[in-house]
């Protein structure tokens, strides 16, 4: 059975790469979400938050943690919250943060296609098509880690230059999912263009049947001709 079982052995390689390319690939698109729904990216010193407008609810007060599309607020019993960014937080930022909100959604939603597509090729049988899918998600995953690295558009921001009416910005932790998510993606991108897909369907006897029958008609022939003898 030496020349399906090296077909079997092959292809079960290939399979293992496409399994751990879907991890890389789901694991990123989580952090890229964590990235984007939580309020932790940037933090500001609470000794510069005076230069904020007094505005928002009485009821909470703003932390100093602002997320890409969510800040934290904290009640007078230390519960924490995150919320929608304040108008008058959102109005002190400019272009560059505006941008990097754009560059975590575009992020976000080309990992969750590659990894759709992923799925669908492990799970339906796909993974045969052509070679350009290979490559085709190799594309989208280099387009993810260049948006998610562009998500540190925000420490670019003129309120965070620490100069004039700015102040000082420091990275919190979702800035820490974001560059967990460029690695994750940069990995998945080169394994994409580096890593061959199978050419046979995945759990399918396409892959060794005609080797197999042919195998076993050699030995159905040698038991026939014991039993002539």
């Amino acid at each position: 059975m030496g020349c399906c079982d090296g077909k079997i052995c092959k292809l079960c390689g290939l399979v293992t790469l496409q399994v751990l390319l879907l991890v890389w690939a789901i694991a990123a698109v989580l952090f890229s979400a964590l990235t984007v729904g939580t309020c932790e990216f940037l933090s500001i010193p609470l000794d510069n938050l005076s230069e904020l407008p007094a505005e928002g609810d009485d009821t909470y007060t703003f932390t100093g943690k602002v997320g890409l599309f969510l800040v934290q607020e904290v009640d007078s019993a230390g519960y924490e919250r995150c919320t929608e960014v304040p108008g008058y937080i959102y109005d002190s930022f400019s272009t560059f943060f505006r941008v990097a909100q754009l560059m975590g959604v575009v992020a976000l939603t080309a990992g969750a296609v590659a990894a759709i597509v992923l799925i669908l090729t492990f799970f339906m049988e796909m993974c045969c098509a052509v070679t350009g899918l290979q490559y085709g998600l190799g594309i989208i995953f280099l387009i993810a880690c260049i948006t998610q690295g562009l998500t540190f558009m925000t420490t670019g921001d003129g309120v965070c230059s620490g100069s004039g009416s700015g102040f000082e910005c420091e990275l919190s932790t979702s800035s820490i999912w974001s560059i967990v998510a460029i690695a994750l993606y940069f990995i998945a991108m080169v394994q994409s263009f580096a890593a061959p897909f199978p050419k046979e369907k995945l759990c399918s006897k396409q892959a060794c049947c005609k080797c197999c029958q042919k195998e076993e008609e050699e030995v159905h022939d040698e038991e026939k001709d014991v039993e002539a003898q």
